[in-house]
């Protein structure tokens, strides 16, 4: 039986052993909890982050076979990869379009126009990617669609040269 526990009601330093435990006993759904609360309060560190399945840097991961793809078109004007997108930066947090991790690569050209970005909406969620043509959301995609979206990454980057 899961253990049910108060986290709003339980000080930093009760969460932060609750989260060290977590670890500890790879409880991933513990950790995910507590690591909501402390973010919430404004209390995670980045390394606190590593107990979940998608952070940071599981993104820029998942993006990376995206981003070498983006680097080989000679005449891109747009950045190959950044971890500070609009919809991270420059928003509340508490902006329902904030995202915790906007993180993208772009390939821009007279020919094409087009961003694939990762997206975690707050710690401890699924991350999602969406592919954006010319400014619209072209398509979305989960973890599992990546080598689809890896093949039309692909295509796109042959068409822009």
């Amino acid at each position: 039986m899961k253990a049910a526990f108060d986290y709003a009601g339980m000080t930093l330093e009760q969460l932060k052993n609750l989260l060290s435990n977590a670890r500890r006993l790879q409880r991933e759904d513990v950790a995910t909890e507590v690591l909501r609360e402390l973010s919430r309060r404004g209390a995670a560190r980045s390394d606190d982050f590593a107990a979940l399945r998608w952070n940071q840097q599981a993104a820029t991961e998942a993006l990376a076979p995206f981003i070498e793809i983006s680097k080989t078109v000679q005449v891109n004007k747009r950045t190959t990869y950044t971890e500070a997108g609009g919809r991270k930066i420059g928003r509340s947090k508490e902006d329902p379009d904030w995202m915790w991790v906007d993180t993208y690569t772009a390939i821009k050209t007279a020919k094409v126009n087009a961003v694939f970005v990762c997206y975690i909406s707050r710690p401890g969620d699924e991350a999602f990617f969406e592919l954006h043509l010319n400014g619209e959301t072209a398509a979305r995609y989960g973890p599992d669609d990546l080598p689809a979206a890896l093949d039309r990454w692909q295509a796109l980057a042959a068409e822009a040269a």
